[in-house]
């Protein structure tokens, strides 16, 4: 998972600073992209935080049921643990790609129009993504969680 946001990050990085060696001194055209790539930006940095929490509810489910959770090939010895393991790299990449696609394109924009305000959102993507970054800590923090959850939902079944 390290790996899949470092790479989701870098990439933006690396194309954000090519951008920026190419706009060189132009002065800023008319903000009409900036405006629809920013406001593109607020909806994906909202869809990052959204779109994973949908998804772990009808997952979790599948798990208290002893499925994998979105018909995954998730082999039955490694348990909840693995099953809750695959669903948090599923959600890590889904909001990674949601503001990786953001950032992508306010630097596009920021490439033909020079607003400042597309820099600005861009970079707040790129430290999202960042934010994304799966610690140890982190990560067994949410299983323990979502182990709760579905140790409860599991009770109300009995």
């Amino acid at each position: 998972m390290r790996v899949i946001v470092a790479a989701l990050a870098s990439g933006v990085v690396l194309f954000f600073f090519i951008v920026l060696a190419l706009r060189g001194d132009q002065a800023p055209g008319q903000p009409l992209i900036a405006y629809l790539a920013a406001g593109v930006g607020v909806t994906a940095f909202a869809a990052s935080v959204v779109v994973p929490q949908v998804m772990t509810a009808p997952a979790r489910q599948s798990i208290a049921a002893g499925d994998a959770p979105n018909g995954a090939a998730v082999s039955k010895e490694v348990g909840d643990v693995g099953r809750l393991g695959a669903l948090y790299q599923t959600r890590v990449i889904v909001a990674g790609a949601l503001l990786e696609g953001a950032a992508f394109f306010n630097t596009i924009a920021y490439l033909f129009e020079g607003q400042m305000l597309t820099v600005v959102v861009t970079i707040a993507l790129i430290l999202s993504i960042v934010g994304q970054f799966p610690t140890v800590g982190r990560v067994e923090n949410w299983v323990v969680s979502q182990m709760e959850i579905i140790e409860q939902s599991r009770s109300r079944l009995q």
